[in-house]
């Protein structure tokens, strides 16, 4: 049994030191050197840089669309060759240039860049349906169709929006829906304009039926064309800009491919259901898109169906439910999306969402189920009973246990019997909020109910016990739990008990039991469950933390012994402990050494993990050996180099520390730039987000600047500025009581269509414009008395 109080630290740390890198300990210097003229006087050869090959995604390039004396020539930068080059983007790169007399809509001018049959070249300049339909079905028939050039599918697309739209609908033409060919083939081509101005036409004119089922059609066809495109081109759609604080981590992923404005498709086509009053075909279709369509659709939409007040009504209705089926169908967004609506505080909206789940189980609007039997084309979504735990943790985290409380009421009105899985969230999220003494009243009740409590039972009521320090009642129900065991046969589904003994384990260190700890460690190598990485990262986390570090040797031996690898919390734990003895340096090569000791695939994910584990020390000398496994990664093949991920987790643990030493900060970020200059690697709309959190919650003046320069930078680099940073950066203003700062960056964002009536974002909006009008009222007061 490993002794608590024998020997001295220095004792400790030798053989902390000896048990690492034997030998090691005679060559250590004590010496640090500069770290800082490392940065700057870095002597390794530089690789020379590789000639960057641009690819533009078009027939033509860019040079050869210009004319010899284009004034612009010297004006357009590198990487205006890397947009899809449309006439769009021409006018905005040559809007200095006189020699172009291009018009985004002038169809004639068009002609001898487009490659477009006269034809349909004439009919689009003279607005006549039939000659256009007469144009296309004769390019059909040559099979000319594909011909068209990518500038002119942007264009035809535009001029059949314009079509369309000038079409009387007071009396519907039935020759319009023969543009549903030319319409699904240039919205397969990224141009939805078209095909949903066809799809507003058809539903204004009540041709419901139709609608839906050209919006089937694209949909097989959009199908049958990701398959057979050996080169699918993302899209990537903007998320909801009414979503509240959208999750960075969740926007970070990769997005589902779907062509643009298929959002406003989507409404127009659930809102055409809603004419029909068919709510289920409305589901069946949200479900098949697989897509929520976003708030905004329903605000640029809606009013262009001449819809009455009941109607849209109703379609909202209708709008509310595809949104919330196409979210409940999978679980874990689902539980990221109330997650976030809990974490922003905007209980409105989580009882919106609770309201549509309990509507969608009822009979009314009806659309999901809890037992896979009763799936039918009526209810074809089949929600898991964990759905209510989530709101109950949701609910408890706002404080709000009397939404717990009519929740529980709710369940019972369905006729749904709360199994151990409900019974469990219950007492797990309320004790935490109540005690521990209220989670056994509940247990009780759970018993009465005749529910037989299971792993997951226990656990929760035993770390409600830990929570208040009552070891002794914790380990009591731990002995309940395991003379049950021994009583029922285990089967496959029994979940281990190990995750439990390791919060056993951790409530004996905090309690300073460390006999009872080591004990337990011992019975589980002896009777199980064998003890995981997990175990010994929670002995390693804690002796290192009381700067126990004989004892931190002992737990890597019996790592080692048993076979077991490190994973990024055990390294960047281990350096934390190196980092208390000896210089950083050399900190960081012996955690390197054990790593290779220990076999450890070097990959860039295990290496920013140990960056991103060491940056939560919160000190200088865990921060500059973080900036020192960079350099090592920078250093190494190319397989470890940095990712974006990598350069802003630290970024944002330099702006985030305003205690840094200023030399220190400013030292590391102009490295770590220029590191990401050097080597092609640039933020993203994601990343621009994190550092402009970081930077505007850091409460100093240099954070101001940082967070606007950051946010400047990302648009003046055209990344697209979602809802969400704009509620980040407002949020940041206002939480600085940078009130004009504020307001001037909310009249500029009024101006780009992204606020909706009933956005958290406009409702932040309408703060600013109040604060900043009583503001400048205090003031006119103020000079009007003379004070």
């Amino acid at each position: 049994m490993l002794s608590r109080t024998s020997g001295s630290r220095a004792f400790s740390t030798a053989l902390f030191l000896d048990f690492l890198l034997p030998g090691a300990r005679a060559s250590s210097s004590n010496a640090a050197p500069t770290w800082y003229q490392e940065i700057l006087t870095d002597k390794r050869p530089k690789k020379p840089k590789r000639a960057r090959v641009l690819k533009p995604s078009v027939d033509k390039p860019l040079h050869s669309l210009r004319t010899p004396g284009d004034p612009t020539e010297i004006s357009l930068s590198p990487s205006e060759l890397w947009k899809t080059w449309s006439l769009d983007v021409r006018e905005k790169a040559v809007k200095k240039g006189d020699n172009v007399a291009d018009e985004p809509h002038d169809i004639a001018s068009l002609e001898p860049a487009l490659d477009l049959p006269r034809q349909f070249l004439r009919a689009l300049r003279s607005k006549r349906l039939p000659e256009v339909l007469s144009a296309w079905d004769a390019m059909s028939k040559e099979g000319t169709i594909p011909a068209i050039a990518t500038a002119g599918l942007a264009q035809a697309s535009r001029a059949l929006d314009v079509l369309i739209a000038s079409t009387s609908s007071d009396t519907f033409r039935p020759d319009i829906v023969r543009l549903r060919d030319p319409c699904i083939h240039l919205a397969l081509r990224n141009e939805g304009h078209a095909l949903r101005a066809l799809l507003v036409y058809l539903v204004r004119c009540r041709e419901v039926r139709t609608a839906t089922d050209i919006f089937a059609d694209f949909l097989d066809a959009w199908s049958r064309h990701l398959e057979n495109d050996t080169v699918p081109q993302h899209v990537e759609s903007e998320p909801d800009p009414d979503d509240d604080i959208i999750s960075l981590a969740t926007m970070a992923g990769e997005r589902e491919v779907a062509p643009p404005l298929y959002s406003d498709m989507m409404t127009a086509v659930v809102v055409a259901f809603s004419l029909s009053q068919d709510f289920a075909g409305a589901i069946r279709l949200a479900l098949r898109c697989g897509r929520r369509p976003q708030r905004q659709s329903a605000v640029d939409i809606l009013p262009l169906l001449r819809l009455t007040d009941p109607q849209a009504k109703l379609a909202q209705t209708y709008l509310a439910h595809a949104t919330t089926a196409v979210v409940a169908q999978n679980v874990a967004s689902l539980r990221a999306h109330i997650q976030n609506l809990s974490g922003s505080g905007n209980v409105p909206r989580l009882n919106a969402l609770y309201a549509r789940i309990l509507q969608g189980l009822g009979n009314e609007y009806s659309w999901a189920t809890f037992e896979p039997g009763h799936i039918s084309a009526n209810r074809p979504v089949l929600l898991d009973e964990s759905i209510f735990v989530h709101f109950i943790r949701a609910f408890c985290h706002i404080r709000r246990l009397d939404l717990v409380e009519k929740l529980w009421d709710d369940v019972g009105r369905l006729g749904h019997a709360p199994s151990v899985v409900l019974w469990t969230g219950l007492i797990q999220h309320t004790s935490a909020i109540k005690g521990v003494d209220y989670g056994n009243r509940l247990w009780n009740a759970m018993l009465a109910a005749k529910i037989e409590p299971d792993t997951l039972a226990y656990q929760a009521l035993i770390t409600a016990y830990l929570h208040e320090r009552r070891m002794a009642e914790a380990i009591e129900k731990l002995a309940e739990l395991e003379a049950k065991l021994k009583r029922t046969p285990a089967s496959p589904d029994t979940p281990s008990l190990e995750p439990l003994f390791n919060i056993i384990l951790r409530g004996y260190l905090n309690s300073k039991q460390h006999a009872e700890a080591l004990a337990l460690v011992e019975r589980m190598n002896r009777d199980g469950p064998a003890p995981t990485i997990a175990t010994y990262n929670t002995l390693m986390a804690h002796y290192t933390e009381v700067r126990d570090f004989k004892s931190v040797s002992w737990v890597l031996r019996k790592m080692a012994a048993e076979g077991l690898r490190g994973d990024g919390f055990t390294y960047s734990t281990l350096m934390r402990a190196l980092l208390a003895v000896v210089p950083r340096e050399e900190a960081v090569q012996r955690t390197l050494a054990m790593m290779d000791r220990q076999g450890v695939e070097p990959n860039v994910v295990t290496y920013s993990s140990i960056i991103t584990h060491i940056l939560g020390e919160h000190t200088e000398g865990a921060f500059l050996a973080a900036m020192d496994m960079l350099k090592w990664m920078e250093a190494s093949n190319r397989e470890l180099a940095p990712t974006v991920i990598t350069y802003t987790s630290i970024l944002k643990s330099i702006h985030e520390r305003p205690s840094l030493p200023t030399a220190v900060a400013k030292e590391c970020r102009e490295y770590i730039l220029q590191q990401m200059r050097k080597r092609q690697v640039e933020f993203t709309t994601v990343t621009y987000g994190i550092l402009v959190k970081a930077c505007l919650a850091n409460g100093t003046a240099d954070g101001l600047r940082d967070g606007l320069r950051y946010f400047r930078e990302m648009r003046a680099r055209n990344l697209p500025v979602f809802a969400s940073t704009w509620y980040l950066v407002l949020d940041g203003l206002t939480r600085r009581q940078e009130w004009g700062l504020a307001n001037a960056l909310a009249d500029e964002l009024s101006t780009l269509g992204l606020l909706s009536e009933k956005s958290w974002l406009n409702r932040l909006v309408q703060n600013i414009r109040k604060r900043t009008a009583i503001d400048n009222t205090s003031a006119d007061d103020v000079e009007g008395h003379g004070y």
